[in-house]
């Protein structure tokens, strides 16, 4: 894809937000976060032949989800929704413990213990649900395993659906 050079103007404080999206890890570059922004945009409108998706690792990952439509842990095949399950269980357990509004957990950590073999996948897999419950506050990537910090109060209104 030929790629083209253009400049626009943006408020101070949404160029604020872009450049701790891309410290945070969210986005590699200011060019790769707006590439995504207006890929997004054309899609909403029906354009999405002409927004090509310019992220070369989408491959990997997808090969990834399909590996864990099955995931060994403890010795057995299970289910990513059961995983997801004990998953939150753990997590409600930390967040009720609790004393502030943030609570941190490791999805890494806690495949380890439970699936050794496919700790990646079922790592993989927790972490992405996460990033869809809306209840992420950080995600702090200087430590290993990475750490993603969640709102206490969103965690328990999951829990409670």
């Amino acid at each position: 894809m030929e790629k083209q050079l253009i400049s626009f103007h943006l408020p101070k404080a949404m160029l604020r937000d872009l450049d701790d999206a891309v410290r945070r890890g969210v986005f590699k570059s200011r060019s790769e976060a707006v590439r995504e922004a207006i890929r997004r945009l054309l899609l909403a409108y029906g354009l999405d032949g002409a927004a090509p998706r310019d992220k070369p690792g989408k491959k990997k990952r997808k090969k990834r989800q399909k590996q864990a439509e099955k995931i060994m842990c403890n010795g057995l095949e299970t289910e990513p929704a059961e995983l997801w399950r004990g998953f939150l269980a753990h997590v409600a357990k930390l967040a009720e413990g609790a004393k502030t509004n943030i609570v941190g957990v490791a999805p890494y950590k806690y495949a380890s213990a439970r699936c050794r073999g496919h700790r990646t996948a079922a790592s993989l897999y927790l972490y992405n649900k996460l990033m869809e419950t809306g209840c992420v506050a950080d995600v702090v990537k200087r430590k290993r395993p990475r750490k993603i910090l969640l709102y206490k109060d969103c965690i328990l209104k999951l829990l409670a659906e």
